[in-house]
Formats: structure tokens, C-alpha cells, sequence
């Protein structure tokens, strides 16, 4: 396969890729990564893939496990806890200061996010709704103007996004509307300016969510499958897997 045509296929980088399918679930927790495999779906050589692997276990979404080696980071009540215990300190009271601090022009940013996100809701567009979900806190949590807070937060999202998914995708059917409706409360309070209240309901929110969460895994521990999985089941090799969503992906 030539440079250009990988190119013309895969324009994202492994890691980039790989850590897309994680995050939309295409890849399930415990999933094995072998480098070999992985690079054989992708079309590339092992070291991109390999330092990929690197940068994935640094943010969390991956994890090396003796005798299996690279694996999708597995979903635990010890680190949801830990997780989103850290969210409710770190969160809440830079909620509370975006909110404080909302200028009109990053209101009107707000504006233009929840119209993006009520839109993905009316078209059921899961994954959509959970990027514009992060992208609308996110507005809130710069106007803190703490960067290196920001980005923080931002991380936390990336290791809690497979929880995410479980809930979503099996415990709450209308996870949407779910969704916007609690961005809806947190407009409302940056449109008053009231971070007292925005820090409430982020409060209320991150609570509840742990609550449900936990006992969702210890129902669902060991019940969850993949597409992936799927496909191995049926003996398809993780190479092929791969380079089947690679194909996916492709233009027409």
C-alpha cells in the first residue's frame, strides 16, 4: 500500500483514530491492542502505532496489563469514584467562576452551542450530543479564565467518556433530552449570572450521574460488547476489524 494512498485513507493520525474509537465505544473497554494487529488494520508501520499507544495510556485510555499488553482501559466503581469525585472538586467551582464571569460575547457562543446541541437531539445523534455537550461546558469553564484548569477538566472527560456510553447507550433512553435539559438550566444561569446556581446544579448533576453510574456496573460489569467483540466472536481477526472501520470511514 503507497504513502498516498494511506494518506487518502486514513488522513488521521493512529492516535487520533484510535483514540476516536475508544471514545465512541467502537472500541470496548478491555479490548486488546496488540501493535502488530493494530498496525496491520491501519496500513502503518508499528512505530506510529506504538508511540499512539503511549499517548493513549497517558490520557488514561489505555492500560497495559501483564500478559495481554496494551488493552482499552477497563471501566471500575473504584475509578469512576476517583473519577468523578476529582470532577466535583475540580468542576463545580470553575463552573461557578465561568458562569461569574460570562462575557456577552461567550454567551453568545453558549447560544450558538445549545442551538448546535438542541439540533443533534431532535436527530438523535448520540455522539454528536456528547461532543457538543463538552464543547458547551467547556465555554463555560474558559470564561473562568484558568487555561491550565480547562484543559484539566477536558482530560477527566476523556477517561469518564466510555461511562458515558454505558450510561447512555443502556440505562437512559431519552439520554438526549436528558442531556440539554441540564445545559438548558446552566444557560439560564449564565444568561443571570448566577454561578451559585450553576454550581448547584453541576453539583447535583455529577451526584446523581455517580450514583446511577455504580449501579449500572455492578449490573453490567462483565456484559458489555462491541462491535468489535462482536466481530471477533465470529473469528474475524482485530486486523480486519480495524481495517473494516478504516473502510467505514473512507470516502466514497
Amino acid at each position: 500500500m503507497s504513502s498516498t494512498h494511506q494518506t487518502e485513507a486514513r488522513p488521521q493520525t493512529a492516535f487520533e483514530q484510535l483514540r476516536a474509537w475508544i471514545l465512541s465505544g467502537a472500541l470496548a473497554p478491555g479490548q486488546r491492542l496488540p501493535v502488530r494487529d493494530v498496525a496491520r488494520g491501519l496500513g502503518l508501520s508499528t512505530m506510529p502505532v506504538r508511540e499512539a499507544l503511549v499517548r493513549l495510556e497517558e490520557a488514561g485510555l489505555v492500560t497495559q496489563e501483564r500478559n495481554k499488553g496494551a488493552v482499552v482501559s477497563r471501566m471500575s466503581l473504584d475509578h469512576l469514584h476517583d473519577t468523578y469525585n476529582l470532577r466535583l472538586l475540580l468542576e463545580a467551582p470553575s463552573i461557578q467562576l465561568g458562569v461569574e464571569r460570562m462575557t456577552p460575547k461567550r454567551l453568545e457562543r453558549l447560544e450558538e452551542t445549545m442551538n448546535r446541541l438542541e439540533a443533534a437531539v431532535d436527530a438523535d445523534a448520540l455522539t454528536t450530543v456528547l461532543d457538543l455537550d463538552e464543547d458547551f461546558l467547556s465555554l463555560i469553564h474558559a470564561a473562568g479564565g484558568n487555561k491550565e484548569l480547562a484543559r484539566v477538566v477536558r482530560s477527566t472527560w476523556a477517561r469518564i467518556r466510555p461511562y458515558k456510553l454505558l450510561f447512555t447507550t443502556t440505562a437512559q433512553s431519552d439520554a438526549g433530552q436528558h442531556i440539554l435539559t441540564e445545559d438548558r438550566y446552566l444557560l439560564e444561569a449564565a444568561r443571570s449570572g448566577d454561578g451559585s446556581k450553576a454550581r448547584e446544579i453541576v453539583e447535583k448533576s455529577l451526584m446523581n450521574a455517580q450514583v446511577r453510574l455504580a449501579d449500572l456496573l455492578r449490573d453490567h460489569e462483565d456484559e458489555q460488547k462491541s462491535s468489535v467483540h462482536s466481530s471477533l466472536a465470529r473469528g474475524e481477526s482485530l486486523a480486519s476489524v480495524i481495517a473494516s472501520l478504516v473502510a467505514q470511514e473512507s470516502p466514497s
